[in-house]
């Protein structure tokens, strides 16, 4: 990706976050994918999956 689409993107999440534009799925949305600066969020921390272990555990042993 081009840096020109790079920075106008981040520029355009930024105005979108302090509501200077309009998203198709609200400011709340926006705040919540988004930091002030137009930085994509990390979610991996509320999309994470706890997997199970599988096997006999210590206790079984």
């Amino acid at each position: 990706m081009s840096v020109r689409k790079r920075v106008l993107g981040r520029i355009e999440r930024t105005m979108t976050y302090w509501g200077l534009l309009k998203h198709p799925f609200g400011q709340e949305y926006v705040r919540e994918h988004y930091s002030p600066t137009g930085k994509k969020k990390n979610e991996t921390d509320e999309s994470a999956v706890e997997i199970p272990t599988v096997g006999p555990s210590e206790s079984d042993a």
